[in-house]
């Protein structure tokens, strides 16, 4: 398999100009290298490889060669796009399935990330012949690989990953992930990715200019060259789906490792726990620095909430775009979530020994994004939040009027931290002053061991630091809103007299006493904080 070889054959098959540019040339390159030294690849592996190559060039050539037929197209916008991102098997599929249901949604379909030029005729996306030769391939896969479509399956007339797209770039996550490319892997992370991107804009361009409508693309990686979704769009929303990293950790291992027994003599376990850790944990901490700088632009959906209450999570969803929630939206979705059972084709099981990975040895990797999003399982007890929790919640007693019967309705559980609460839309310029109830933390769940919340002072600041942060709130808009006391609490400068806890030395630093269980201390649960 050679780079000659590829682009005659792409030549070949399309009987048209190459690209407009040559971006493309230099990922590939890497990667044919990569693959001429590791000399891992099966025969039948080489052979599909080699058939992806040569079609992410053809697409790429009919693509630039439709454009120059057609420069019309360029003209329409791709206006407030959507974009769902998140560590691999966090749920993005599942919210770009629900989203796909509406129809007024636009949704890069399967067959035709393959397929754009020339694009479907109008109102003919899922009836296209070359959607239906697709479909006749899924049938065969499902019955050929079980247990692949156990772990993922995309139908060809469903809603697919901008990986693809990227791909006739060779600039694409999804590469690492099929065989062993070590120089690929590293390349990959710290590339420039504008040349990507900017193909993947005109490709949907393309699409749209016979079939428009809002976009709502999914690709986990987007997580990773998330600063260039808003150069290349800068009016995009991101929704990020966030889940307990260990378990999508050790399903992704799972998901990939088994795949690439299709194109390999082996898996080849060193080079996945050499490269994938580091380019997983990138899925968390480059969106976590980009949220700083615009926390307006980015949803926050968690995954056990979307298991729980797919359809009133959605409606949150449409509320923060401004999209209106239709009768069409919501039977589209139900209609969905019937026809897509969890565990359709079977069931999914993993674990993080299989794959010679401790919890403690990968807590370097998501330690910063659990101080954020504390979402981790621990201990087989579910770490959950309380529902729309408001600051005064955090604080105080619940909120006059606040509905507690759901108290105690979790599972018993190691009670490690609560998630940080919502973001809230509108954001901070029609906000109303935060209200604290009386300082009490009365713990809703029955039989847990006591959380950070209700045994250390510095986390109660550091929630206080994560609620204004995902509303936007500047430290000069904190000190409007909070009584000065709390404020200071979120400088650290704060004290708790409770059991189980004492001051180390009179200051700021703490000395956890002996744990102890919320129904043996007294209620309420006071706390104290120290005016400056």
């Amino acid at each position: 398999m050679t780079f000659d070889e590829i682009v005659n054959a792409a030549r070949e098959a399309t009987g048209v100009p190459d690209p407009d540019k040559d971006s493309w040339q230099e990922g590939l390159q890497i990667l044919l290298r990569d693959h001429a030294r590791a000399d891992i690849l099966t025969e039948k592996g080489q052979a599909i490889l080699k058939r992806r190559y040569v079609n992410a060039l053809s697409t790429r050539m009919r693509v630039d060669d439709y454009i120059r037929r057609n420069p019309a197209v360029l003209d329409a916008p791709v206006e407030r796009p959507v974009f769902i991102l998140g560590m691999v098997r966090t749920g993005t599929t599942m919210a770009s399935y629900l989203m796909d249901s509406d129809p007024a949604t636009r949704s890069l379909l399967r067959w035709e990330a393959y397929n754009i030029a020339p694009p479907a005729a109008p109102g003919m996306t899922r009836t296209d012949e070359r959607c239906l030769a697709e479909k006749a391939t899924d049938e065969q896969m499902i019955k050929g690989n079980p247990e692949g479509v156990a772990t993922h399956f995309e139908p060809a007339d469903g809603p697919s990953e901008c990986v693809h797209l990227l791909a006739q770039d060779f600039r694409s996550m999804m590469f690492t992930a099929l065989s062993t490319t070590p120089v690929y892997a590293d390349w990959i992370l710290h590339c420039d990715m504008s040349s990507a991107f900017e193909h993947r804009k005109r490709a949907l361009q393309v699409l749209q200019s016979t079939n428009p409508g809002r976009w709502v693309l999914k690709m986990p990686s987007d997580s990773v060259f998330i600063p260039w979704i808003f150069r290349t769009f800068p009016d995009a929303r991101v929704i990020w789906t966030h889940r307990d990293p260990y378990a999508a950790f050790a399903s992704s291992f799972s998901m990939r490792g088994k795949s690439r027994l299709i194109f390999n003599r082996h898996m080849d376990p060193d080079y996945m726990r050499c490269k994938w850790p580091l380019q997983l944990s990138l899925h968390l901490r480059r969106p976590l620095e980009l949220a700083r700088e615009r926390p307006n632009a980015i949803y926050h959906l968690y995954y056990d909430d979307m298991m729980a209450d797919p359809i009133g999570q959605m409606k949150q969803v449409y509320g923060w775009l401004g999209d209106a929630w239709t009768a069409a939206a919501e039977s589209g979705m139900k209609k969905w979530l019937d026809d897509n059972p969890q565990g359709r084709f079977g069931k999914h099981s993993y674990s993080l020994s299989e794959w010679g990975f401790t919890r403690k040895e990968l807590e370097p990797y998501f330690a910063d994004y659990l101080r954020v999003h504390p979402v981790c399982h621990w201990q087989g007890g579910l770490i959950h939040h309380p529902r729309s929790l408001s600051l005064g919640q955090v604080f105080g007693a619940p909120a006059p009027g606040a509905d507690t019967a759901g108290a105690g309705k979790f599972p018993a559980a190691d009670f490690v931290a609560h998630q940080p609460p919502r973001p809230a839309v509108p954001r901070l310029a029609e906000h109303a002053p935060v209200t604290l109830f009386p300082p009490v933390f009365p713990c809703r769940y029955r039989a847990c061991r006591a959380s950070p919340l209700c045994a250390s002072i510095k986390t109660t600041a550091r929630v206080i630091d994560h609620f204004f942060a995902l509303r936007g709130d500047s430290r000069e808009d904190q000190k409007k809103h909070l009584p000065g006391s709390i404020f200071q609490a979120t400088e650290r400068k704060v004290f708790r007299k409770q059991r189980g806890l004492q001051p180390a030395d009179g200051g700021s630093q703490f000395a956890r006493g002996p744990t102890v269980k919320l129904s043996d201390t007294p209620a309420p649960t006071s706390v104290w904080i120290r005016d400056g």
